[in-house]
């Protein structure tokens, strides 16, 4: 039997938008494993991408403006955020009141069950 040669990959380039993109959800506390996994790329790859934006930041700036910078990007972030919650509820919302409705609907085109029913069609055994 062939054993199979683990073929290598070539590598992925991923465009700066990708990677600040990733390092700022990074940064406003998403899970690095889910963010991995979403993203379909390696966590040490992340966090190298982190490393190398904590560098590049503490180059371009001061040390107390890289804490502002992403305080605002984690604030911009989490605003984002809010707004697609909201939207989503207010789509569920919506849902729910399509369904409650039809649910009325249903409800009453019902026959009632309030009537007597008629006898048995046959009698009991031992009777």
């Amino acid at each position: 039997m062939k054993k199979r040669r683990k073929e290598r990959r070539k590598p992925r380039s991923y465009s700066m938008e990708f990677r600040l993109e990733a390092v700022t959800r990074l940064l406003a506390g998403e899970s690095s494993r889910g963010l991995s996994r979403r993203l379909d790329v390696r966590t040490s790859v992340l966090y190298r991408w982190l490393d190398k934006y904590r560098q590049v930041a503490l180059q371009r700036m001061g040390g107390g403006e890289i804490e502002a910078a992403i305080e605002k990007t984690s604030a911009e972030l989490a605003r984002q955020r809010v707004a697609e919650l909201e939207q989503k509820v207010g789509r569920q919302a919506l849902e729910l009141d399509f369904l409650r409705r039809a649910f009325e609907r249903v409800k009453d085109l019902r026959q009632p069950n309030t009537g007597c029913g008629a006898s048995a069609s046959t009698r009991r055994s031992g009777q």
